[in-house]
């Protein structure tokens, strides 16, 4: 099980994710029976940069506070990762421009391997981007005072 994730993973197959975690469920007690698709994913994110994006609680409900009103899922359906990763993808291309406008961020980091690296692979950068802004729309529904200058110009869906 274990080379085949990370083969999955490198190959950019995001179903590893879904998979993976049922058969932790069913058949491992070290999970007493629950997903661990929020690991997973996080694992791929570090792996792959390219291909994954963070999938936790508070990035489904942003996720789902945003696509609720189009009527083309059901809340639960975010909870399958490739159904997440489908939609975040969407709402990535319908806001690319709005994306792109944080790549000055960036210099911020110079000279640094972060700033290399996604400079260099914009798909990682956006998907981090979008990622990053789940979080934080989640995080301040809950009131808490986010500090940074860069995504309150971001946009609002």
């Amino acid at each position: 099980m274990k080379s085949s994730y990370f083969t999955r993973i490198k190959s950019g197959d995001i179903t590893v994710i879904d998979d993976i975690s049922d058969q932790f469920r069913t058949q491992s007690a070290l999970t007493n029976g629950r997903q661990i698709k929020s690991l997973l994913s996080k694992m791929a994110f570090l792996i792959n940069p390219h291909n994954f994006s963070l999938m936790d609680n508070f990035a489904k409900d942003s996720l789902w506070k945003i696509i609720r009103h189009k009527k083309q899922i059901k809340k639960v359906e975010l909870e399958n990762y490739s159904t997440f990763f489908e939609q975040s993808g969407l709402l990535i291309k319908e806001n690319l421009n709005n994306i792109k406008e944080l790549n000055n961020c960036l210099s911020d980091f110079k000279p640094s391997d972060a700033y290399s690296f996604f400079t260099d692979n914009q798909a990682a950068y956006q998907r981090r981007v979008f990622d990053k802004y789940l979080w934080l729309m989640r995080a301040t529904s809950n009131g808490k005072v986010i500090v940074n200058n860069a995504y309150p110009r971001f946009f609002e869906f």
